[in-house]
This record gives structure tokens, sequence and C-alpha cells, in this order.
């Protein structure tokens, strides 16, 4: 159902000098505005809950990332049973666990919690520094799916010689499922947030940004715009199932 607002607001046009002001728009069921050049996202899961139409009638503060405090890491003690390393494959993604055991999701979380500001997408450092951070979290999701599997490897080969019961072999089936399905879901959620900060990066005189509203004037790039969020937050709406993940907003 198609409805029907009057706003008015000014959008700075940050790298032109100059301002922009919408007034009528009509807005479709996705929030987006049809006629105007400007898009109405709503990217913080800390306002999804409310009525659309209080994104044109109150301002909204900008989403602030969770805070992620640099951590010495340590090594849990070693498991003492198969059963004990089926248990641990899941630590960190389906089980919470403190932060100096959670080498690898705890550092992701880290590097991925604020890369998406709004404030800071009319900033091209900030944008570059962002990608930069979520290209690190990708390299440590690498070195987390190598571990897993290596980890999954050796106890498969320990189960196939004997070490097991039926009990124990399905708690790894279900377990390395969950390994797998994850694995899966954080490489989708972070490209699709570095494909999104690449196409800022690239377009940046395209665009200007005052939360909710992203102005972009151009058809093309706007659409394209449109797309690239989405995805991306399709990623988030994947990974945040996972309870270590739940507070993630970007």
């Amino acid at each position: 159902m198609r409805k029907f607002f009057i706003l008015a607001f000014v959008l700075s046009a940050f790298s032109i000098g100059s301002m922009n002001t919408v007034y009528a728009q009509d807005q479709d069921e996705d929030g987006f505005s049809i006629y105007s050049t400007s898009v109405l996202l709503l990217p913080n899961i800390q306002h999804k809950r409310k009525n659309r139409r209080e994104y044109y009638e109150i301002t909204l503060s900008e989403p602030s990332g969770p805070f992620f405090k640099e951590v010495k890491f340590l090594n849990q003690p070693p498991a003492k049973t198969i059963s004990q390393r089926v248990d641990r494959l899941i630590h960190g993604i389906k089980i919470d666990i403190p932060p100096q055991y959670d080498h690898y999701g705890y550092e992701i979380r880290r590097y991925m919690k604020s890369i998406l500001v709004p404030g800071d997408l009319n900033d091209p450092a900030k944008i570059a520094e962002e990608l930069k951070n979520a290209k690190k979290a990708r390299v440590i999701l690498d070195y987390w799916k190598k571990s897993l599997h290596e980890e999954m490897a050796d106890i498969e080969a320990k189960l196939n010689d004997g070490y097991s019961t039926p009990t124990l072999k399905t708690t790894y089936r279900y377990n390395a499922n969950i390994v797998n399905s994850f694995i899966s879901d954080a490489y989708f959620w972070i490209d699709r947030n570095i494909e999104f900060l690449e196409f800022l990066r690239d377009n940046i005189r395209g665009f200007a940004v005052q939360y909710p509203f992203y102005n972009v004037p151009d058809t093309n790039t706007r659409e394209r715009f449109k797309e690239l969020h989405a995805k991306r937050e399709d990623g988030l709406n994947r990974v945040i199932v996972y309870p270590p993940f739940r507070a993630m907003i970007f």
C-alpha cells in the first residue's frame, strides 16, 4: 500500500557545497522515495520497530556500533575427550564464550562494529578506513574457517576409527552443519558490506547522508545504492541469528 507523506528536510550536498530541500514525496512500502532524489533507508535495527511515519516526523539519532575493547587472548585448557572437541566446534558461533577465548569471532565483530555509521559516509577517509576494517574481518574469517575445517577433519577421522557412539556421531553432524552454515553466512555478511563500501568509495560524489535519508540524485546510482544496501541488510539478518553476533547493527 502506497502512503503519501508531506515532509521537508534539508540535506547537505557535501561534494558541491549546495543544499537540497525535498518536499512532497510518494513513498513505496520499502520506504524508498519514488519521485525525489532521496532514499529513506532503515539501516539500524535499533529503529526497526518504529512506525514508518516516525522517520518523517521526528529526528532520530544515528546508530552507534556496540563497544568492543581490545582483549588479551588466552587458550582454553585442552579438551580431554572427543565429545568436548565436538562441543567446542560451535563455541563462538552458537555458544557465547568469554572474549579472551573467542579468538576469531570477537575480532571479526570488533572490526565490523561501526563500518557503516551513517555520518561517516560523508567522509571519504572514513569509508576507506572502514573498508580496510571489513577486509581485515574477512581475513580473520579465512583463518577461522581453516582452523574449524582442520579440527572437523581430525574429529571425523577419529570418529571413523571407532572413537565414537551413535549419539556422538549425531552431535558431530549437527554441530558440523552449524559450522558450515555459519561460515557461509559470515562470508555473505562481510562480502556484501565490502561491496557496498566499495560502491560508496567509487561514487563518493554521488550521494550525501543525513540519517535516515540518503540523497542520491542520479537514477542509476540510486538503484544500485538501494540494491547493494538491501543485500548487506540481508547479510546482517543472516549473521545476527547466531547469539555471539546478535549485537551487530551493520
